[in-house]
């Protein structure tokens, strides 16, 4: 089965997008960082009407995405599970 890809769109001085990485690595869960301090990753992020982060965006191999803004623990482990 294909695995979705995930992007986690934060920053270095965001407490709570560091515990997302540190959530992520430790539940065994590939993903792409993207630091909003380059232009064309906030652009993204703010493309979702989102101004929020840590911001995770998960793309299916089906085309269909799923976002969470925030750091969401259980949210995140009912969708990726």
């Amino acid at each position: 089965m294909n695995q979705p890809k995930i992007y986690l769109y934060g920053s270095l001085r965001c407490i709570h997008c560091e515990n997302a990485k540190k959530w992520l690595k430790d539940n065994g869960f590939n993903y792409e960082y993207m630091d909003v301090d380059k232009l064309e990753n906030i652009n993204t992020v703010k493309s979702y009407n989102v101004n929020v982060i840590p911001f995770i965006l998960i793309k299916y191999p089906n085309g269909t995405e799923k976002h969470f803004v925030g750091f969401k623990e259980d949210d995140l482990l009912k969708t990726l599970t």
